[in-house]
């Protein structure tokens, strides 16, 4: 029997290109749908009912691991703006 489970994250945290990057890990033995609305983003899963878990468990844990990376990679954007400028302008200095 295949059972329905559905992972919810904020468009806010969680980029289209993030949300793609994800499914890309997905593995190919189940099957898996997107949604969204003004806000939010949809991930349906469905999958055998001795898997759904785990699958549900993976799936939820690249969605929480890409949404630390996004807020990563916006706090520290301008500090990797600063040492790529310094490396630049050190690398101009010794031609």
């Amino acid at each position: 029997m295949l059972l329905k489970k559905v992972i919810t994250a904020s468009k806010k945290d969680l980029s289209e290109i993030s949300l793609r990057k994800i499914l890309y890990w997905v593995e190919e033995n189940i099957n898996i749908a997107t949604n969204e609305d003004e806000s939010h983003w949809m991930i349906i899963i469905e999958s055998p009912e001795s898997e759904i878990d785990s699958h549900f468990n993976k799936i939820n844990k690249l969605v929480n691991d890409f949404i630390l990376r996004e807020k990563i990679a916006s706090e520290t954007e301008h500090l990797r703006k600063k040492i790529i400028n310094n490396a630049l302008n050190r690398l101009a200095v010794d031609d």
